[in-house]
Order: C-alpha cells, then structure tokens, then sequence
C-alpha cells in the first residue's frame, strides 16, 4: 500500500456536509500542524481539489483514471503539480 508514505490522509466526505473549499484544506493544515509546500493534494477532479491545491499553494497531484478523467485543468484550475494514471503511481512521486 501507500499510507505509509504520508502523516496524515484526511477524506473530505460530502456525506457529513465537508465543503472542499480553501477553508477546510487551511483547517487541516493547521491542526496537523502543516504547511502549504509540505502538502499534497491528490484529487481526480481539477475543478475541487487541484483548483483549490494549487490557490494555497500545496503540491497537486491529479490521478486522471479517476471519476473524473474528463475534467482537464485550465486557466481557471491551474495545472497540477504531478498527473498520474492510479493512485498507485504516487510512491514514484513521493520519492
């Protein structure tokens, strides 16, 4: 697997009313006691997650075999740090 390689993963769950916006990254980031640059933002949607990663200033990584590979980044998402096929690909990046 791949959670050994982070401190924290945190799922941002529409079912329990979580908003993904800058707020609720900022909030995490603050009570894990990280920083922007030491974060990264893994999302398979470049209109939430990446958009909002790369606004703060985290490290984006877009997995494109997601749900939502037709969603390309643009001037208005900005474009992710790292793109990957699977999540299984992250180990390559965080190395």
């Amino acid at each position: 697997g791949i959670f050994h390689y982070f401190t924290s993963v945190i799922v941002i769950n529409k079912e329990t009313n979580q908003k993904k916006n800058s707020q609720t990254f900022l909030t995490c980031m603050e009570e894990l006691g990280s920083k922007p640059d030491a974060t990264y933002i893994v999302d398979d949607r470049t209109v939430k997650g990446i958009k909002i990663g790369n606004q703060i200033g985290c490290r984006t990584v877009r997995i494109k075999n997601g749900n939502f590979p037709h969603e390309l980044p643009d001037e208005k998402t900005g474009k992710p740090t790292f793109i990957i096929n699977t999540a299984e690909e992250l180990p390559k990046i965080l190395n």
